[in-house]
């Protein structure tokens, strides 16, 4: 690959993480105040235990079965990501 084939992977990979975000299921204001003030992990209108991007005010795309659950997959991301 040359310097312009990388570049415009590049510039692609952008574009698809970007259009991927904007699909993702916005989080009603009430769980959003409750996630800012109890904590990112919280359960959705069905009762599923969700992941909030209070940054974005979406859900992780993942569903748990438990705040454990969850948790845990919290911390994996966090550890992988560093």
């Amino acid at each position: 690959m040359n310097l312009e084939d990388i570049k415009r992977v590049n510039i692609m990979i952008i574009l698809r993480n970007k259009s991927f975000s904007d699909n993702r299921e916005k989080v009603p204001d009430d769980i959003l105040e409750k996630a800012n003030r109890d904590g990112v992990v919280q359960q959705d209108r069905n009762g599923v235990w969700r992941i909030v991007n209070r940054k974005k005010k979406v859900f992780w795309d993942a569903h748990y079965t438990s705040k454990e659950a969850a948790e845990r997959g919290l911390r994996g991301y966090f550890h992988n990501k560093h």
